[in-house]
């Protein structure tokens, strides 16, 4: 499921025109909150950067070392992976996810070119805090949309991709 919290894209998440579960959720912290006390205290969050911990960490308000012990970085952890094997996979000067997934023959995630991703948002956003406007929109509006959806989808996909393989040739 694919949750959305910022209120000028509430109607684009209630009516996504995609096959999975988008939601919109109001209140991100108290989501968030429920989140990490709903599952097991030692069960792992996954994420692609410190970037996450660092969000996580102001919105919940909570020290990072209450999260640290729980938050992976699949981005350090396929680092070390590939360093340690950079015989077969050769040197990578960036490990972005891109890179990283195609060190490891598994096809990148969708990119946009150079503000794509802004371009679609600010296309989107003009048309989706209200019902009405999100429900008048053109298809071109409607395709961003799913695109941006698709877009993070493919980046999560992407990311358990890369931990499934590491784990398989540990």
């Amino acid at each position: 499921m694919q949750v959305v919290f910022t209120n000028e894209y509430r109607w684009a998440a209630e009516a996504p025109g995609v096959a999975h579960a988008v939601a919109y959720e109001p209140d991100r912290k108290g989501f968030l909150a429920t989140l990490m006390s709903s599952t097991r205290t030692r069960r792992p969050f996954f994420a692609y950067s410190e970037h996450e911990l660092k969000v996580l960490s102001k919105i919940l308000k909570r020290s990072q070392p209450t999260i640290v012990p729980r938050y992976k970085n699949v981005r350090s952890i396929a680092k070390r992976w590939l360093n340690e094997r950079s015989a077969i996979h050769g040197q990578l000067e960036n490990h972005d996810l891109n890179s990283v997934a195609a060190a490891m023959d598994i096809t990148p995630p969708l990119q946009f070119p150079k503000g794509g991703m802004t371009a679609r948002l600010r296309m989107v956003r003009k048309h989706s805090s209200t019902k009405k406007g999100w429900n008048n929109a053109p298809t071109a509006v409607h395709t961003a949309w799913k695109e941006l959806l698709f877009y993070n989808e493919s980046d999560v996909m992407t990311m358990y991709k890369i931990m499934q393989l590491m784990c398989e040739h540990n």
